[in-house]
């Protein structure tokens, strides 16, 4: 797979990433994604913005986690992804991960 993740400046962009990240691997409750795995869809210089993003997340619902012998493992609210509706096709590309966050706040 290639890697088609760029430098961003927004929290709002590296939010989509990562809730983009989550819902392209089906991390819905039942499945489920380490810490170290959700830290690679955010590039190694913008690693230091990671723990602050995924507190908000967490804090606004959309993101619960839980605690296994390996680690913390992170995956979507499904109330909260019943409301955008199940994307099938999601694509890596920018504009679409922006389109992707928009229909998540609603």
């Amino acid at each position: 797979m290639v890697n088609t993740f760029r430098s961003v400046q927004s929290e709002q962009e590296y939010e989509a990433r990562i809730l983009f990240h989550l819902a392209k691997n089906k991390c819905f409750g039942t499945g489920s994604m380490y810490e170290k795995n959700v830290a690679k869809c955010v590039s190694k210089q913008d690693r230091r913005y990671y723990t602050s993003i995924i507190r908000n997340l967490q804090k606004r619902g959309w993101l619960l986690s839980k605690k296994h012998k390996y680690g913390t493992k992170y995956f979507l609210n499904m109330n909260y992804f019943d409301s955008i509706g199940k994307h099938k096709e999601m694509y890596v590309d920018k504009s679409k991960r922006q389109i992707f966050l928009e229909k998540f706040e609603k």
